[in-house]
């Protein structure tokens, strides 16, 4: 009996110590991260995929037939060959293979349509995003908020809050920039013990004009080589106003295949 009650005692004692709220900040940011599926923590060093997106394509072909004296130049380019990249030291990056180099405004209006959604395929972890900030972390209504305050005081972004509830799974994330306040809301699907972002909403709202900004993202995945990496993304920007939503960026389908992973040797 005092065997069992010994047994008892120790899982009392080791759940209770599970369940501990954090001491520091830096162990609420860990706590907020081991929640959610990082494809760099299986084991990923270096990555690249094939990209593909209907939508430029027909951008592409549409410009072709409304000037004949690059349409032909323009058409050699399709279908569009796209590749992303991404390793641990410099992160995700588009590359555009059948763009050429000289095309500076082709590739500025590519950049255009996919800048932002490299740190999707592999994101950041919480930790990383909370690097440049001195960060506090206390109770906030019936949640906990990890709250940073800039280390450099001339930078643009001046705060970074991210709200968790009584599990550490993020319910929002609050930019504040000089020129504009963001929040976001993520939704997750459970894969085993982690969770995978399937779609944000974004509103972001002047500090000056009343303007007012929705995007919407949302994410397909695949299993490759036993890890969940992106399979499509699409995402749609909104102008938000008193006479309803207007749509100035998207939809746009992206579309990830043929992924490589370690293959170029670099170091982890």
């Amino acid at each position: 009996m005092r065997t069992a009650i010994s047994g008892l005692l120790f899982l009392g004692l080791f759940f209770s110590g599970c369940s501990r709220m954090p001491s520091t900040p830096e162990q609420a940011v860990a706590r907020v991260d081991a929640r959610i599926y990082y494809p760099q923590r299986e084991g990923i060093h270096d990555l690249t995929a094939a990209v593909r997106c209907p939508h430029l394509d027909e951008h592409f072909q549409k410009k072709a037939e409304e000037s004949a004296d690059a349409a032909l130049y323009l058409l050699e380019m399709l279908p569009l060959q796209i590749r992303f990249v991404w390793d641990v030291k410099e992160g995700g990056r588009y590359e555009y293979l059948s763009v050429p180099e000289s095309e500076k405004e082709l590739r500025a209006f590519l950049d255009k349509a996919f800048g932002g959604t490299e740190i999707l395929v592999v994101p950041p972890t919480e930790e990383e995003n909370f690097q440049p900030f001195n960060v506090g972390f206390g109770p906030w209504e019936d949640k906990y908020r990890l709250i940073g305050i800039n280390k450099d005081s001339q930078s643009d972004f001046t705060k970074y809050a991210v709200i968790v509830d009584k599990t550490f799974k993020i319910v929002s994330k609050q930019y504040y920039s000089r020129d504009f306040v963001s929040t976001t809301v993520p939704s997750y699907r459970e894969e085993g013990h982690h969770l995978l972002l399937t779609d944000l909403i974004t509103l972001q709202k002047g500090t000056t004009l009343e303007q007012q900004v929705v995007s919407e993202v949302h994410l397909r995945y695949q299993q490759v080589q036993g890890c969940w990496l992106v399979q499509s993304l699409e995402y749609v920007f909104k102008e938000r106003s008193k006479e309803g939503d207007k749509t100035f960026r998207g939809p746009l389908a992206i579309n990830f295949s043929d992924y490589r992973i370690n293959e170029t040797g670099g170091e982890k």
